[in-house]
C-alpha cells in the first residue's frame, strides 16, 4: 500500500481519527507519529507542536461543513445554516469542545477567508456591518454553549426527575424543565429556538 504523503492535512486526519475513537486526551505527537509510521520530529516540521496539531484538527473539521448555504439566501437563512453547521460539527466530534472555548476561537478555526465571506454575505443580505458581527458572535456563542451542555464532559450531570418528586410541587417550572431533560433532541430544539428569537430581534424595527 502506498503511504500518503505527509502534510498537515494527512496529520490532522490521522489525529481526528484518534480523537473520534478515544477522545482528545489520546492525541499526542508521539501517538500520531506512530499511526503514520513516521518520527515525531517529522510532525513538528508540519504542525509545530501539539497546539498546532489541535488547531489543524479544528480547522479540518470546520472545512467539513460550509457555514453558508448553497445558492442565494437571505441573512436569516445564513445565520440558521451557520448554527446548524456548528452544531453538526460538535455532534460529529464532541472533542472539538476541548479546542473551541469561545466564539473568537471558533472563527479562527473557520478561517479568515470563510469568516470574511460570511460577514460579507450577511451585509449583502441586509445587515449592517456592526449587526453582522454581533449576529455571528451571538450565534456562535449560543451554538457553543448548547453543544457544551449536550455533548460536553458534564452532560451526564444534568438528570431529569419525575413529575411526582417533592421538588415538583415546590418548583413546578423548574420541575418541568428537569422533566424535559437535556439531550441531543431537546438541545437542538432549544438552540434553533434561540437562533429564531435572535433573528426576530434583528428583524424588528429599531
Amino acid at each position: 500500500m502506498t503511504r500518503r504523503a505527509l502534510d498537515p492535512s494527512a496529520i490532522a486526519a490521522c489525529a481526528i481519527g484518534i480523537a473520534d475513537r478515544e477522545g482528545l486526551e489520546a492525541v499526542t505527537m508521539r501517538r500520531v507519529a506512530g499511526e503514520l509510521d513516521v518520527t515525531a520530529m517529522a510532525l513538528y516540521r508540519h504542525v509545530g507542536d501539539r497546539d498546532g496539531l489541535l488547531a489543524a484538527m479544528g480547522a479540518a473539521v470546520a472545512r467539513e461543513r460550509p457555514l453558508l448555504p448553497d445558492g442565494e439566501a437571505g441573512w436569516a437563512d445564513m445565520l440558521r445554516r451557520m448554527s446548524q453547521s456548528i452544531w453538526a460539527s460538535f455532534r460529529a466530534h464532541p472533542w472539538l469542545l476541548g479546542i473551541v472555548i469561545a466564539p473568537g476561537r471558533l472563527l479562527d478555526l473557520a478561517g479568515r477567508d470563510r469568516t470574511e465571506r460570511l460577514l460579507e454575505a450577511l451585509e449583502a443580505g441586509g445587515l449592517s456591518a456592526e449587526t453582522a458581527v454581533d449576529a455571528v458572535l451571538g450565534v456562535s456563542a449560543a451554538s457553543i454553549g448548547m453543544a457544551d451542555i449536550v455533548f460536553g464532559p458534564g452532560a451526564d450531570a444534568v438528570v431529569a426527575y419525575p413529575s411526582d418528586a417533592p421538588e415538583a410541587s415546590a418548583r413546578p417550572r423548574t420541575a418541568a424543565l428537569r422533566a424535559r431533560g437535556i439531550g441531543e433532541a431537546s438541545g437542538a430544539a432549544a438552540l434553533a429556538s434561540t437562533v429564531e428569537h435572535l433573528i426576530a430581534g434583528l428583524a424588528a424595527p429599531a
